[in-house]
């Protein structure tokens, strides 16, 4: 039995070395296939999008925006104001829209809804343009509420016999505005800040 054992074991052992034997034979006899060339997948982010990819649901009621927590006490971008806006902090965010340099692209920067338009919603999924565009859209009504309520402060300051400071916030909006209208923005962002800018030149000139 023992030496059946033992046969059976070499025979096998022979079978697994010639098995192995031919098929490396096999390989060395064939010519090298070619190799495919490897494709790039295009990102499904817009080429000029560096900021993380946009999370946001149909439920949401605030758009995400970055805040750079190592910034200066002065307000350099939107995001800041935003933020203070979506927490209730209605009159230190108007402060904070009022004192943003409005020509200076920083102002703009941590908001991905305002670096893209149509175009690069074209490669997209269904999905994913679909929470780009719910997130630009909260964006918008944000900034439509906050432009609203600095137009109203700067009203009250007018009232008050605030002149100068009234000017200043009507001027915040309008600079808003126009920033939003700039071309390569997504259509109904560039609609807002026409409006926004539209309010803000009638209250400038005095117009009712």
């Amino acid at each position: 039995m023992r030496n059946r054992t033992a046969l059976v074991v070499l025979v096998g052992w022979a079978v697994v070395l010639c098995a192995a034997g031919c098929g490396r034979n096999s390989d060395e006899g064939e010519p090298p296939q070619a190799r495919e060339p490897e494709v790039t997948t295009p990102t499904a982010e817009p080429p000029t999008q560096t900021t993380p990819p946009v999370e946001s649901d149909a439920t949401a009621v605030e758009p995400e925006v970055a805040v750079d927590e190592t910034a200066p006490a002065k307000t350099t971008y939107l995001g800041e104001a935003l933020v203070s806006w979506n927490t209730g902090e209605k009159d230190k965010a108007a402060e904070q829209f009022v004192s943003l340099r409005w020509d200076d692209p920083v102002a703009l920067q941590g908001i991905p809804a305002l670096g893209m338009n149509e175009e690069h919603l074209v490669p997209l999924s269904d999905e994913q343009r679909t929470r780009i565009l719910v997130t630009a859209q909260q964006l918008a009504n944000s900034l439509e509420a906050m432009a609203q309520h600095v137009i109203a402060a700067g009203e009250a300051l007018g009232k008050s016999g605030d002149s100068e400071s009234a000017r200043t916030y009507f001027e915040a909006v309008q600079q808003c505005g126009q920033a939003l209208a700039a071309p390569g923005r997504l259509v109904f962002i560039q609609m807002v800040g026409e409006t926004m800018a539209e309010q803000a030149e009638k209250k400038l000139s005095g117009t009712p």
